[in-house]
């Protein structure tokens, strides 16, 4: 009548209690078949390199001027990559050889850790939101209206309909707000007396 408890799932409480979260997540990632991230559903990690790529793409380029130009340059004179495909600066230049050899792998290595990290974050959450369904609601109706919010300003800055970034905020954010819909109306019905 009542549902067995996942001793797996169990397990790895009982072990973030004891050990560092960051050893058993390393673990999960290690132990994960395919590949594939434990805590991070494909849609959810696709998203989170589409949107992610934004501001890695950013971070890299900061750094690849602050490399290539020096950091008075970013800060002072506010020079900023213009078109990233052709290296073109604000003030007209081309951003050096240093800085374009910076710019890609920091641009790679950033976003990696931004999958990983997702996926920590989503680990740290399942185990806060696994006794608490209406956390659980709360966070992806706050984490779908974050994506939509993204998707509406890069929508509002004159983007393409069929931009990739902000397409996948878009799906994402109504997925998690759907999500969100479907579980409180499965809770509420579960709730109600027959």
């Amino acid at each position: 009548m009542f549902p067995r408890p996942n001793r797996a799932k169990t397990a790895i409480v009982n072990d973030t209690k004891n050990s560092g979260a960051i050893a058993v997540w390393y673990q999960e990632i290690k132990n994960a078949r395919d590949g594939r991230f434990p805590h991070l559903s494909v849609g959810a990690l696709i998203v989170t390199a589409i949107v992610g790529s934004v501001f890695a793409v950013l971070v890299a380029d900061a750094l690849a001027i602050m490399v290539g130009h020096g950091p008075h340059a970013f800060f002072v004179e506010h020079l900023r990559i213009t078109d990233w495909k052709h290296s073109s600066l604000s003030n007209g230049g081309y951003l050096s050889f240093l800085g374009r050899l910076v710019q890609v792998p920091a641009t790679l290595a950033l976003m990696a850790a931004m999958i990983f990290g997702a996926d920590f974050v989503a680990m740290r959450l399942q185990l806060l939101t696994r006794n608490t369904p209406r956390l659980k609601m709360l966070l992806h109706l706050l984490g779908g209206a974050g994506l939509l919010l993204f998707a509406i300003s890069y929508y509002r800055r004159g983007h393409l309909l069929l931009h990739p970034v902000p397409l996948s905020a878009l799906i994402g954010g109504a997925v998690l707000i759907w999500k969100t819909i479907t579980a409180a109306i499965r809770h509420t019905s579960a709730h109600q007396p027959q």
